[in-house]
């Protein structure tokens, strides 16, 4: 697959964002992602019945790894069976489940709001970190989507994207400090807390 950059941003007001969109209309899908370590992850996407045309639901497998500066990211497009998903969790190190909802910007680039949960849906899980990610082609312009601006708690600069994957935020105590840990460590670098809205890639 070719490089892409990911653009993180970090959204509040979660539970009123998450009843404004339409499952329809954006696609959502209730995923379970389990990690093997930080760069090898697998998913069992569930989609909302309500989407046309789409599958009950699918296992999939994404090898994902930053080298200088670039993400590297492999996803077999014939995704993996239900065997080898479930193989795979009684060796996960960490798993979550979110719920997403699947837009495109003004620019064509593809955007994921993720809702992460403290368990399914159906088990009553609620909220705990909400999550924008627009991928981009390298050095492409993009902007916030207007519709997600009064939601924007924080938009990452690239050289912490670290501190915001999933990977790392299966952990609820660590979810609830990263964005003060993202603050001190920003100040620490000179910089601001957040990129401009049509910052990355200009």
């Amino acid at each position: 697959m070719p490089v892409e950059h990911e653009h993180k941003i970090v959204l509040r007001d979660a539970e009123r964002l998450f009843a404004s969109l339409s499952p329809a209309m954006y696609r959502l899908r209730t995923i379970e992602q389990l990690y093997l370590n930080d760069n090898a992850r697998f998913r069992h996407i569930r989609y909302d019945p309500s989407v046309p045309n789409s599958p009950v639901s699918e296992y999939t497998f994404t090898y994902k790894q930053m080298i200088g500066g670039r993400l590297l990211e492999i996803e077999p497009r014939e995704g993996v069976s239900k065997d080898d998903y479930e193989l795979a969790r009684t060796a996960a190190v960490s798993s979550l489940v979110k719920q997403r909802f699947v837009m495109a910007d003004h620019d064509g680039n593809h955007v994921d709001v993720d809702f992460l949960l403290t368990a399914r849906p159906e088990e009553g899980g609620t909220i705990y970190f909400a999550m924008a990610e627009v991928e981009t082609d390298e050095d492409a312009q993009w902007s916030v989507m207007p519709y997600l601006e009064p939601y924007v708690e924080l938009v990452v600069t690239r050289e912490f994207n670290w501190m915001f994957t999933n990977a790392r935020l299966t952990d609820r105590s660590y979810a609830a400090r990263v964005l003060n840990e993202y603050r001190v460590a920003s100040r620490n670098l000179g910089g601001g807390d957040h990129e401009s809205f049509s910052g990355a890639g200009s």
